[in-house]
């Protein structure tokens, strides 16, 4: 988690046409730590 945090402070330094690349991004986290893999 401390990855994404440090990731969304730094897009969100980054200027964009109609405000920051942080206002223009979905975060997406998915945990994996389960065992259970359901990738094919």
């Amino acid at each position: 988690m401390k990855q994404i945090a440090i990731m969304a402070k730094e897009f969100d330094r980054i200027p964009e046409e109609n405000g920051t690349m942080f206002d223009n991004t979905m975060i997406a986290y998915m945990s994996f730590s389960s065992g259970v893999s359901h990738c094919l």
